[in-house]
């Protein structure tokens, strides 16, 4: 019987910030509107494209609530961020319209105190039992 092996995929760095060349900053955290998308979503990765067509390029991957995108994070054998199946899109920053809701650059999702924070998609450690 020939057993299951899963492809492990690669993790993209996230920078958490990327700013556009008109000056727009963009960090993991802030809900946006993207040009196509009738929806508020959640920046969930910023930084560069590490496959094929975005090498390099500046990208941001947007989690939406309702199952509009077309992907969930793993694009090309990188895995960008975690979301359900069509729910996230990656996109250029040239398809934000704008930041919505903004999120602190010193409180984006490199603070584990942010509800938004997306630790290297890290199982949550369990809460300690309260002393009785």
């Amino acid at each position: 019987m020939a057993s299951k092996t899963k492809a492990s995929a690669t993790k993209a760095k996230n920078l958490k910030t990327v700013k556009r060349k008109d000056g727009l900053i963009v960090n993991v955290g802030d809900h946006v509107e993207l040009e196509g998308y009738d929806a508020v979503g959640t920046v969930r990765f910023a930084g560069l494209g590490q496959h094929e067509k975005a090498m390099g390029k500046q990208r941001i991957g947007v989690e939406f609530s309702d199952a509009i995108g077309k992907l969930s994070g793993l694009i090309g054998g990188v895995r960008y961020f975690k979301c359900k199946p069509k729910h996230g899109v990656f996109v250029g920053l040239n398809k934000v319209q704008r930041v919505v809701t903004a999120v602190s650059p010193e409180y984006n999702a490199t603070s584990k105190d942010n509800p938004l924070y997306n630790g290297d998609d890290a199982e949550a450690e369990p809460e300690p039992e309260p002393e009785q």
